[in-house]
Order: C-alpha cells, then structure tokens, then sequence
C-alpha cells in the first residue's frame, strides 16, 4: 500500500463521516478493510473501535466504527479519545531521549544519582547500578506492579504513588541481565524526568511532544478529557469506571485516533513532524534499538527498545506497542520498510477482537508486497550446537504471583544427528529453531533472529522472549507440570507484552 495523501484533501475528508481515504489509495482496498474491521467488531461485540493508517506524507485511511457510548449512542469518531494504555511508555521514553541532549543527563545515568533513596532496592548497585536505560528496557530485575498497585484507584502525584509499594521495585536478577516487562520501571522513569526536567510529568509531555505533533487535547489526567469514550470489559455491555493508574508515566494517556496518526507520521519520518524535528534520526535509531539485556550486548537486536519493540508480519518487521486501559485496548505499529504504520483503538477489554484487527490492518498494509529474504541459514555444526543441549529452567517472571508455577517450567534443548536444534517445553510441541549465526536463531516465520544463547560468566542462558538458564536435570512433579501448563496459556495468549 505506497499510499500518498494529499493535505488539503485530507482535511476536507477527515471531517466527514465517511471513511478518509488518499486519492491514490485504491478504494477496493479501503472498501474490503472496512468490511473486515466492521465485521470483526459486531462478531466480538466490540461497541466502537477507529484505525488510523499512515504513510510518510500522511493519514491515508481513517475511520471510526459504532458507539463510543452504548447508552446515549453518539458515534466513534477519529475525535473520540480513548485511554491507550501502555502505548504512553513510548511518550516517556521519547521526553527521556529528548532531555538526554542536556550536559547532565544520559540515559546510562544511574537512576540514584536522580532520585532519592528508599524508591527501590537493589543488591547488585555496586556491581551494577540500575540506569535509566534499564528502566525503559525493562532490564532493571523489577517485576511488575503488585495487585494492590493495579487495584489501586485514587488519583496520587507520582512521588505518592511511588510510595505506596517501593518494595515492589526490588531487582531480582542483577540489572541488564533479562528483560522482563514491568510497569514499575515507567513509574520510575517518570519521576527521573521529573527530577532531571524540574517539571511535572503532564507539564512536560505537553510542552515537549503534545505541543509539537498538536496533540491539543491529549492528557494523562481525567480532570480536562472531553469526548472520552466508554470503556467496557470483555462482554462489551458492562461499563468499566475511570481507572487513575497509580504510576500515570506508565500507562495513563488519553488521546484521540487523530492524535495518535501524528505520533506514528513522527516515528516514520525518522522524528520529524511537518518536516519540524521532534528526535533526530539518530534518536529514533537509538529508540529502536534495545541495547542493556544480555542479549542485546551480544548483539541480537530484536526485543524491547525505549518504550517500543519489534515483531515480525509476513517477512516484514513491525515496530510498535500495545496498551490496556481498563476499558479500552489499543495497538500502534509501522513498518519502516514500507513507509506505512497504523493506530487502532476499542473501548472494550477483549484482547482477542484487538488480535484480530490488528491482523486484518498488518495484512493490508504488507498486501502485494514481497517481503525481504530472510538471512542464510548458518551451519555451525553439532559439535558447536552440542554445548547447547540440555535441561533450561526459566530464570525471571513478570509477576510475583506466578513465582510457584514459573518457576517449575522446563525447556529441553536437543540438537539431532544432523546438526538440526530444537526445542520443546514439556506443555508445548518441540520446535526447530533456524542458526542465523553460533548463538543467534530464528523460528521458520520469523525473517531475522529473535532469540539466542549467551554466557554470562559460567552460566548459559536461553533468551527468546522469555529467560531460560541451564542446569542439571531436575525433578518435576505432576502438580508443577499443570501449574506451568496454566501459566504458559496465560502468558502465551496475551496480546502482547506491552499492555
């Protein structure tokens, strides 16, 4: 879909009810999306949802589907605003980015040297401090909120919210070990931009990113939102209040479909908006890229970057987030390869229906597009691949509530007589996996590495998404084995990690 818009025509269209679509887009195009974004929608019970579709010059398609309240009945519109969740960590990791041009500041900055004590608690700070490049990686050790803070719903200024469970900040592996998802690490990072800036968080995010890509009605605050959607659970009926997220930095943005086309026109044009830099090049590479977990310092480059991270559609590479605003799910990506990315939004909690329309607008945006060869497959021998064999135990978790049952997970690696590796997890079917390089591997859909096998010291671990380390065969009972059965289906079917 190489898709150009026209700005004038654009404005024009975009008032209207109609779908907004690019003179050069063909209309069968926009025409067979609509209808699968609708029909998905009505199948799933999902009230109101909006797609944005972007290429470097512009909005391309856009539009809106249902209600955005099932009592009164007023529209979706691409004014609606919708809460989007975690996809706020991107606008985070960008102010940090940008407050990294400042003589005092760097993202390799130990987090102490910015906030005072007491706000986490780490055993290795001698060894390895936490930086805030660990915090936007997710590769400080901290595991998630507690239930206590998720549950939490009284509105706090971040350095109260902080407060309320610092022991949930605790590193459990040493830092820049493992990235593992956490949304104490954005809470964090909030207030390190809050420290280093003088400002407050919102006063901030307004003047250094709502203000330049004209995101005039975005917020992370109820007090102001006008024209927010209904948020609904999964059955779509069910209303589901205002949720004032404890650590607002992580997860509180509400913005409209329209704002958000101007985020993903930023990222694809390299940090520029309207031909007016909001990051440089340099920056959005920099964004991109994860650097701090093991795996990253060997090199692999597909995993969590600032506020982002990569996943493969069809051979092509999508960069993007997920987000879960009690009541409303969201997704952004783009394809840099392509020059096109997109924004969906629903107001209701049905991972499944977002899954789905995520699918149909990926499909269509790579649709008539060969995607890139994939590398070579490499050949580093059974002899090589031989010191990879063995029993792996998973060596982090999100959640602490998943300690019992994560911790008895087990991973057999094998290698077989013709240098072929595989794996299998005792809930799940064994799986080759394809040599990109020694240590580096790809699974057969995937056009690139997105896992491996790194030292560190004497231990060799597993890193593919989830973090494996090797060890001697271990026992396993019954009761563990369906515990980690459960945990696995739980992890697995979630959209994303970064909701």
């Amino acid at each position: 879909m190489n898709v150009i818009a026209s700005a004038r025509f654009m404005a024009a269209l975009i008032a209207a009810a109609a779908p907004v679509v690019s003179p050069a887009h063909h209309a069968a195009d926009s025409d067979g999306l609509h209808r699968q974004i609708e029909d998905i929608r009505r199948d799933a019970g999902v009230p109101g949802a909006a797609v944005v579709i972007v290429d470097r010059d512009g909005i391309v398609l856009a539009d809106a589907f249902g209600v955005a309240d099932n009592d009164s009945g007023a529209p979706v519109t691409l004014d609606t605003v919708f809460r989007i969740g975690s996809v706020t960590k991107i606008f985070t990791a960008v102010a940090l980015v940008q407050l990294g041009r400042r003589e005092d500041f760097s993202l390799d900055d130990s987090v102490s040297r910015h906030i005072p004590p007491g706000m986490f608690f780490n055993a290795w700070e001698g060894e390895q401090p936490v930086t805030v490049a660990h915090l936007l990686e997710h590769t400080s050790g901290f595991r998630d909120w507690t239930k206590a803070e998720f549950d939490h719903n009284v509105p706090l200024d971040l350095e109260d919210g902080l407060a309320f469970a610092p022991r949930s900040r605790t590193s459990h592996w040493k830092p820049g070990l493992h990235s593992v998802y956490s949304n104490s690490n954005y809470g964090l990072a909030g207030l390190v931009l809050e420290r280093v800036s003088g400002k407050r968080y919102e006063t901030l995010i307004r003047e250094s990113i709502f203000a330049p890509l004209e995101m005039h009605s975005a917020t992370s605050l109820q007090a102001g939102t006008h024209n927010l959607a209904t948020g609904y659970d999964r059955d779509g009926v069910t209303p589901i209040p205002y949720w004032h997220m404890i650590q607002r930095p992580a997860a509180a943005i509400n913005a409209t479909p329209r704002e958000m086309a101007s985020l993903v026109s930023m990222l694809l044009n390299d940090g520029s908006y309207k031909r007016e830099p909001v990051l440089t090049p340099k920056e959005i590479a920099r964004i991109e890229s994860p650097r701090t977990s093991l795996a990253a310092r060997n090199g692999l480059r597909f995993g969590y970057g600032l506020g982002i991270y990569a996943q493969y559609r069809d051979g092509f590479t999508f960069m993007g987030h997920g987000g879960d605003g009690d009541g409303y799910l969201s997704r952004f990506g783009y394809c840099r390869q392509l020059g096109v990315g997109y924004f969906v939004a629903i107001n209701s909690v049905n991972p499944r229906a977002l899954g789905r329309l995520r699918g149909a607008i990926e499909a269509e945006i790579t649709r008539d597009h060969l995607p890139p060869p994939a590398p070579p497959i490499a050949s580093p021998g059974k002899a090589w691949l031989g010191r990879y064999s063995g029993h792996y135990v998973l060596d982090a978790w999100r959640f602490d509530w998943q300690s019992d049952s994560s911790s008895q997970r087990r991973l057999m690696v094998t290698v077989a007589d013709d240098g072929r590796l595989f794996i299998e997890e005792r809930s799940a079917e064994r799986e080759e996996l394809f040599a990109v390089s020694g240590h580096a591997f790809r699974r057969s859909r995937d056009s690139g590495a997105t896992s491996g096998f790194f030292e560190d010291g004497e231990r060799l671990y597993f890193q593919d998404g989830e973090n494996w380390v090797k060890v001697e065969e271990l026992a396993i009972s019954d009761s563990a084995d369906a515990a980690s059965r459960e945990i696995d289906l739980t992890t697995r079917d979630a959209e994303d990690p970064g909701d």
